[in-house]
């Protein structure tokens, strides 16, 4: 990131350090110790809750077009380094390509993309953030988080392998963890979503099918072309749709009691 540079508050005795994004920036964000000069027409494009935040009609639009100087906000409950990233990228900074990003950071930017809308601003980059932490390995708490990230910011692809590794991973007491990694209304959110989505997919499974069957002996998965079981000669198979009945797991499938026709 640019070198910050520091001064004295107007506000109060504390020292900050001021990051200029935009240097033609007439919005000063305010988190902790650290201070963003940007842009407020970048703010507004990416996020939907600046975009409110700075109409005519709201203190806050008034008062930057009515004054020569940037107009300062504070963000007292949001985490300075994932608020750093969040601006150089919706920014397009030339240093954001060359971040690295711990799992924590990741998850903090996915909680304030969530909270000033601006996931979308972010997507092309979080999915590539999130493929590399994808590609280690996990301990159960850092996969809830990885879960959490690609639920936060739309990434469904990654959602469900990060799903399917805690499928084969997860004990019942392991449940806690989930509560400490992730916050419970952020876990709530997640199950709401899932069971909604499982319940639509039990109304109209036949929209979801699958471009592969199961041998009805031994689980084996096939094209749908196929014709024989190479593996146990059974002939018979069953078709595959995405919902609950049908989830696959590793290699392992669970048959369903009945599919339609």
């Amino acid at each position: 990131m640019d070198e910050a540079l520091q001064y004295e508050s107007a506000d109060d005795e504390s020292m900050l350090y001021r990051e200029v994004i935009d240097e033609e920036g007439d919005v000063l964000l305010r988190s902790g110790i650290r201070e963003f000069l940007v842009s407020s027409k970048v703010l507004a494009l990416a996020s939907s809750y600046f975009d409110t935040m700075f109409r005519s009609e709201f203190s806050e639009g008034c008062a930057m077009r009515n004054s020569a100087v940037p107009l300062s906000i504070k963000l007292s409950d949001d985490d300075p380094e994932a608020l750093a990233v969040l601006l150089h990228t919706i920014h397009f900074s030339r240093k954001r390509r060359y971040l690295e990003l711990q799992l924590d950071t990741q998850f903090n930017i996915a909680v304030l993309s969530d909270k000033y809308d601006c996931v979308r601003a972010l997507y092309s980059d979080s999915q590539r953030w999130l493929m590399s932490a994808s590609a280690a390995k996990h301990c159960i708490s850092s996969l809830w988080k990885l879960t959490a990230v690609a639920y936060l910011m739309y990434h469904p692809v990654l959602f469900a392998k990060q799903t399917s590794q805690l499928v084969q991973v997860l004990r019942a007491d392991d449940l806690d963890g989930a509560l400490q990694s992730v916050r419970v209304t952020l876990l709530d959110r997640m199950i709401s979503d899932v069971e909604r989505t499982m319940n639509d997919l039990r109304k109209d499974s036949r929209r979801f099918n699958i471009q592969q069957k199961a041998c009805i002996n031994c689980g084996k998965l096939k094209p749908l072309p196929t014709k024989k079981c190479h593996k146990c000669d059974e002939i018979e198979f069953y078709a595959l749709y995405c919902d609950p009945g049908s989830r696959i797991c590793g290699e392992k499938i669970v048959q369903p009691n009945s599919y339609p026709e």
